[in-house]
């Protein structure tokens, strides 16, 4: 593949002023992953062999207000030389500090190096490419106990927060999951053939400060003393005298365990690692923001110091472009509106709507063709066997329960129509005398009911006649204020408790994980709110889940036809 990147050797290279972005990256390599603090891409060595590059993009949004509100600058991973050196040394004093701790259940991926990348212009971190996947999901009552979760909870995060607290890495809770359960996302299950599996720290650089845990406990108890211990936002940042005095204490049994040679590399590193982050964190937020614009060739050196001799001018500048920048992006999103309204879009949203709304037919088409999305989304993400994707799509040609999910949002759909109804139509008919006043109480008492009732009964009519199950509990539940709005859902429960109906099962599971995976801030794919919500259906379920785990135990379950572990 074409590398862009300047070499790297043994200290990083300064950012090119002003360098231009080369065209030869036009069929660069594949993005797998992005995060907040950069964009990982899959590349090869020149013998072959996979390569992860971690490119530290620019934020966009709340995190990079947040970066600059913090720290004055985007992230220093991005532009600062000795913010990257950093990086890389803490990933190699970690590489053998992980496997003494953990004795093989977790590693780090080979460090190979940085390097300036002229098409991204920001730097780059260069690992292993680790071919595993991330912390599995649920998708069906027999499933089993999710021992995997517990283990990367229990075992593997709780114990790593503990033993970098005590080794002085104090930013690094953060990237390990301490109030953070996006950090989820940064561990890995790596096959290592013969039915095991072990956990790969594959993320160590954050990109936000560590200010924001969805515990509170956690800020106020350990996050703002170490900030303030540290004097600023704990992004990342070592306390490298209690490491220096961790290294030495642990010396004998680390080189008992690594070698004696790895144990007083590991003394040579915190050195270089004191000196870089010094560096790095000594620099005032002016002198941040300027060494940012010039690192990508925003400004030229002689207009960089020129605004060092007049730090005001500089604030204002910046705030002058954050201000017109924000309204450019207004006028174009304005801009962008108004063609989508006068377009043909609005108009093919509401035909299609109507028709979902009327058309049984339609619902069951777009209920399958949902449901196949989704099976086709969990098995890129490793979490099903192909044999299980094709037993889960035979059951769409012929199952009727996905489509209760589908018939949920029709009662969402509906919700608005029967408000304006309840609250305006009515009251208007009652004052022009058309409609008496027990009426009227009847209508605002019981509308969302009648909305609901009225469809879910025409449901079950269209399900009589073509000799499909019909949702007589959700037609019940639905009479009921409140919780009738979860009608269908309950039905979906009630169906999925069915012996052999598993895909009612996989589609509640994934609604639950859906929900965490939309969860602003701390929640998203790979995320411990996904994992958390995806185990929803358990509580749900729970006889369902009681029995699944005794057939679980006692029936000879079918072998899948590859050789994929099942979550």
């Amino acid at each position: 593949m074409t590398d862009n990147c300047e070499s790297f050797t043994s200290i990083v290279a300064d950012p090119p002023a002003n360098s231009e972005v080369s065209g030869d990256d036009a069929a660069g390599p594949r993005l797998v992953a992005r995060g907040r603090s950069g964009a990982v891409f899959l590349d090869q060595d020149p013998a072959g062999t996979p390569l992860a590059r971690k490119v530290f993009l620019g934020e966009e949004g709340l995190s990079r207000l947040v970066l600059y509100v913090t720290t004055g600058a985007a992230n220093p991973y991005g532009w600062n030389r000795d913010a990257v050196r950093t990086a890389i040394l803490r990933r190699q004093m970690l590489e053998i500090l992980v496997p003494y701790w953990f004795d093989g259940q977790l590693r780090l991926p080979r460090t190979e190096g940085a390097a300036w990348n002229s098409h991204h212009q920001a730097f780059e971190i260069r690992t292993e490419f680790i071919q595993g996947h991330h912390l599995p999901l649920r998708w069906s009552a027999s499933d089993g106990p999710n021992n995997q979760h517990r283990q990367l909870t229990r075992q593997i995060m709780r114990p790593l927060q503990s033993h970098l607290m005590e080794s002085g890495f104090d930013g690094m809770l953060w990237q390990a999951g301490l109030g953070n359960p996006v950090a989820g996302g940064n561990f890995m299950l790596e096959d290592q053939g013969r039915g095991r599996a072990a956990w790969t720290w594959v993320d160590l650089e954050s990109g936000v400060p560590a200010l924001f845990p969805l515990n509170p406990l956690a800020l106020f108890q350990f996050y703002l003393p170490r900030s303030i211990r540290h004097r600023c936002c704990l992004f990342d940042d070592v306390d490298t005298s209690r490491l220096r005095e961790y290294l030495e204490e642990h010396f004998e049994r680390l080189a008992a365990s690594q070698g004696a040679e790895r144990a007083t590399e590991l003394l040579e590193l915190a050195d270089q690692l004191e000196r870089h982050q010094q560096a790095w964190k000594r620099l005032s937020r002016t002198e941040r923001s300027i060494q940012s614009y010039l690192a990508t060739g925003r400004i030229t050196d002689s207009v960089a110091s020129w605004y060092r001799t007049r730090p005001w001018r500089w604030q204002a500048r910046l705030l002058s472009t954050g201000a017109c920048r924000c309204g450019m992006r207004a006028m174009a999103a304005a801009g962008r509106l108004g063609q989508w309204l006068i377009g043909p879009e609005p108009r093919r949203i509401v035909r299609q709507t109507g028709r979902f709304i009327v058309s049984g037919r339609y619902r069951q088409h777009v209920a399958r063709r949902y449901g196949a999305s989704r099976v086709r989304d969990w098995r890129a993400r490793r979490f099903i066997s192909s044999g299980d994707a094709r037993l889960l799509k035979n059951q769409l040609a012929r199952d009727q329960s996905q489509l209760c999910l589908i018939d949920f949002g029709v009662h969402m759909a509906i919700k608005p129509l029967m408000k304006v109804l309840q609250w305006w139509v009515f009251p208007a008919l009652y004052l022009l005398g058309a409609i008496s006043e027990p009426m009227l109480a009847l209508m605002l008492v019981s509308g969302g009911a009648l909305g609901r009732t009225t469809y879910t009964g025409l449901r079950c009519v269209q399900s009589g006649f073509r000799g499909q199950r019909q949702p007589w509990a959700a037609l019940g539940v639905g009479l009921l204020p409140v919780v009738g709005n979860v009608a269908f859902p309950i039905q979906a429960v009630i169906w999925s408790r069915e012996q052999g109906q598993r895909l009612s099962q996989f589609l509640l599971y994934d609604a639950c994980a859906g929900i965490g995976r939309r969860v602003p801030i701390w929640g998203g794919s790979n995320s411990l709110v996904e994992a958390w919500a995806n185990r929803l259906p358990d509580v749900i379920l729970p006889r369902c889940h009681q029995q699944a785990q005794e057939n679980f135990a006692s029936e000879d379950r079918r072998p899948n036809q590859d050789s994929d572990a099942r979550c």
